[in-house]
């Protein structure tokens, strides 16, 4: 994406709902996860392109009551990006489940998957069973001033969590 200097970039991951009580919810540098008491698990993590919030706080996590069809109580978990003012590539991780696997270990949610942005503009996602999602980010890249056909550079390396 381009942005101005001083920009904001909010996003969220899946509402949870429920009547019963609030969802329970924990956040931490670049993520932030919610839980219904019946396991049912929606977490949003940055891969690359954030920065960190002043104090190293986490995610946000949106709630609300009354205002979800699927129930009383909601929270959705949600990312900020404090952007410079440039080209910058961001990409996140969203998680919507209920296999317990997914209910005990909130940072295993937040490790595992790395992200490696290559020169030509693509991004490979590398994930933890082994299988790799290979993203052509020039549909969504704006283009360089000047050459409308190549997208703008992005930062080489790679990003694990």
């Amino acid at each position: 994406m381009e942005t101005a200097a001083g920009c904001t970039v909010r996003e969220s991951g899946w509402a949870l709902a429920g009547d019963r009580t609030p969802p329970a919810a924990e956040t931490g540098p670049h993520w932030a996860v919610v839980r219904r008491h019946d396991g049912l698990t929606s977490a949003l993590v940055g891969l690359l392109g954030r920065t960190e919030l002043p104090g190293g706080a986490g995610g946000p996590v949106l709630r609300a009551e009354g205002h979800n069809a699927c129930g009383h109580h909601s929270a959705t978990p949600g990312l900020t990006a404090h952007l410079p003012g440039s080209t910058r590539l961001l990409a996140g991780l969203v998680l919507l489940s209920g296999d317990p696997a997914a209910q005990g270990d909130t940072h295993a949610l937040c490790r595992g998957t790395a992200v490696r942005p290559k020169p030509d503009g693509t991004v490979d996602v590398h994930f933890p069973d082994g299988s790799v999602e290979h993203v052509d980010t020039h549909r969504f890249a704006p283009a360089v001033p000047g050459s409308p056909s190549r997208p703008a550079p992005f930062a080489q390396g790679t990003t694990t969590l």
